[in-house]
């Protein structure tokens, strides 16, 4: 036992080499940064459509939303619809691992909503 702690001790006291292209924010590298604004998290590719200038929202618009995401009859046996698995009281997401859908498990989770 103490010749195999002796052997990994070399090993874990090594300095770690520097990851290569990793920017800690200190070297003044944005390379990770896609915006600028100094967070390695972003990723501006995700939604590239802005439509808000020529779609803007309305009440009847709204409205026709809200009937839609809550009608049954839009399913194919009237049972479900999406507020059946986007729980508003879980900000319109699905807390099972599984959808349940219209027979029963899919085995695959709801897709996440984005508006």
């Amino acid at each position: 036992m103490q010749l195999l702690l002796v052997s990994f001790t070399p090993i874990s006291c090594n300095e770690d080499d520097a990851v290569s292209g990793a920017n800690n924010n200190n070297s003044g590298d944005n390379s990770g940064d896609n915006n600028g604004d100094g967070n390695d998290n972003d990723n501006s590719d995700y939604i590239t459509d802005d439509h808000t200038t020529t779609n803007q929202i309305s009440d009847l618009g709204a409205t026709l939303g809200q009937i839609l995401f809550y009608d049954v009859a839009l399913s194919l046996n009237n049972t479900v619809s999406c507020a059946s698995c986007y729980q508003q009281a879980n900000a319109f997401s699905d807390l099972n691992a599984t959808s349940t859908g219209v027979n029963r498990q899919t085995g695959r989770h709801s897709k996440r909503l984005i508006n």
